[in-house]
């Protein structure tokens, strides 16, 4: 009897852990994210510009709920091909701000407001002060990348009364920065994360005091040697260290891991793994990854038997020969295709956000986010963004009311002296062409040109049939009818698109 009772009662424990198990996994299945990816979309080549114009882009979306997922880092040259940045010219032009950044939020529920602020710099110089500053504001750092010579960061508004602020080490009089976390009396009680800006700075958050000490050390091999790395990031971790930053550095593999100011007891578990394009990491959080020449992702998770699962996918960057070579993510929708037709200085940009943001809500499966993704050039073949995607839950909400609402579009902006109210008239347009019940199966959009005996419209977007293609301009034309630019000839070059 006793004997039936035990395998009873293993079996019903059996059966409550595939219930369970089951059930996480159907309410993981039954969240879906929507994706968006942000670029600046001025024309103007200023940092201030460029910078703000992210900045607008992004919290234009944190507005209705969106959260930024990551920004696109890796490799420098090639992201400098997909945006178009220009060289740096000090006081001119300073690009560093063109970035791609992903965001998500739940599909069919409503998703609290958000607001962030950014980082772009090439060296540590002057950062001190607006770390320090978001810092105050009550901004958190949430995401970090580096590509080239760049280093990018979010910080993200919280709520809390745990005080927190941000500082910079600089290696100086031949002391590293990591080893000034141990040396200085205030950073090793308070530093809770440390993550290099170059190879002799990194910015560091601190907390209240604590009674035990940080230390921050790195771990280092030769890729092929993943195995012996991985027994001592273990080692680590077992004393209660926390990886920061993974990146290939040549042929070896730089590990950076932080053993927190207060920290009592052993860290998370971890995991050292490495796999093809698109073949990261798949067990537990990843908090570190990199992709070599050769076309291996190395990435390093933590907790590989917890509840988070992470997958990963590539998207070959190729010449579209159809489209004057321009390099793109594969084959292009009618959307994208529209927006190459535009002549203003961002269309390509914002035509290859919107391509990327396709694709990953096309790809990226259900009950699963982006986290992080970078760009790999290999040494043969064409370059390719990695993108990595988990069931990590999103990070906690600042309180408020629930936001809701469309998704604001990605427009170019209109920036030049003089075009302020021109680009006030087209948005409200092209709102109203967006909300018209009569276009409803209708994607299409209107920007107008001013000058000397060339003003015109340019009607262009995607519709199924031609009788949808007429209807989208007579709809433009009433909406024009009663703006300055009633007389300006409509081009209409809305593709007729037959896809479902």
């Amino acid at each position: 009897m006793r004997q039936e009772t035990g395998r009873g009662a293993a079996f019903a424990s059996v059966v409550a852990c595939l219930l369970l198990a089951a059930s996480g996994h159907a309410s993981a299945q039954a969240v879906r994210y929507e994706h968006r990816v942000v670029v600046p979309t001025t024309s103007l080549d200023r940092e201030l510009d460029v910078e703000g114009s992210l900045a607008r882009n992004v919290n234009r979306l944190a507005a209705v709920g969106f959260e930024v997922s990551a920004i696109v880092g890796g490799h420098g040259t090639m992201v400098d091909r997909l945006l178009e940045r220009k060289p740096y010219v000090a006081g001119q032009v300073d690009h560093g701000g063109h970035v791609m950044v992903i965001m998500h939020r739940v599909i069919g529920r409503p998703s609290p407001p958000r607001e962030y602020r950014f980082l772009h710099t090439r060296t540590p110089m002057g950062v001190e002060p607006i770390v320090a500053g978001y810092a105050r504001d009550g901004f958190r750092l949430r995401t970090t990348a580096s590509e080239g010579v760049y280093f990018h960061a979010a910080f993200e508004r919280v709520d809390g009364d745990e005080a927190f602020e941000y500082r910079v080490l600089r290696t100086a009089r031949r002391r590293g920065w990591d080893a000034q976390i141990g040396e200085d009396a205030d950073v090793r009680l308070r530093v809770r994360r440390a993550v290099p800006i170059t190879l002799d700075a990194a910015l560091v958050e601190l907390g209240p005091p604590a009674t035990t000490p940080a230390a921050f050390a790195w771990e280092t091999d030769k890729t092929h040697q993943r195995s012996r790395l991985q027994d001592r990031l273990r080692a680590r971790a077992a004393s209660g260290f926390r990886v920061q930053v993974v990146r290939m550095r040549g042929t070896d593999l730089d590990i950076g891991l932080l053993k927190p100011a207060g920290a009592d007891g052993p860290g998370p578990a971890v995991t050292l793994e490495d796999g093809p394009w698109g073949g990261p990491c798949s067990r537990g959080r990843i908090v570190g990854a990199d992709v070599f020449t050769d076309g291996d992702v190395y990435c390093v998770a933590e907790d590989p038997g917890g509840p988070v699962a992470s997958r990963g996918f590539d998207l070959v960057v190729s010449p579209q020969s159809s489209l004057g070579n321009q390099l793109l993510f594969g084959r292009p929708s009618c959307e994208v295709q529209a927006r190459l037709a535009s002549t203003r200085p961002a269309a390509l940009r914002s035509a290859r956000a919107v391509q990327l943001e396709q694709e990953l809500n096309r790809r990226v499966e259900p009950g699963y986010r982006v986290t992080r993704a970078f760009i790999g050039a290999p040494e043969s073949g064409d370059p390719r963004i990695v993108i990595f995607a988990s069931t990590l839950p999103a990070e906690p909400a600042p309180a408020g009311s629930a936001a809701s609402g469309p998704a604001p579009r990605l427009w170019p902006d209109l920036d030049q002296p003089g075009q302020q109210i021109l680009e006030q008239r087209e948005r409200t347009i092209n709102d109203a062409l967006a909300q018209d019940t009569r276009l409803r199966d209708v994607n299409v959009w209107a920007e107008i040109s001013e000058g000397r005996g060339a003003s015109s419209v340019l009607l262009t977007g995607c519709a199924r049939q031609r009788v949808d293609r007429d209807l989208a301009e007579t709809v433009l034309r009433g909406l024009l009818a009663r703006t300055p630019y009633a007389s300006y000839r409509i081009r209409n070059e809305v593709i007729i698109d037959l896809l479902p």
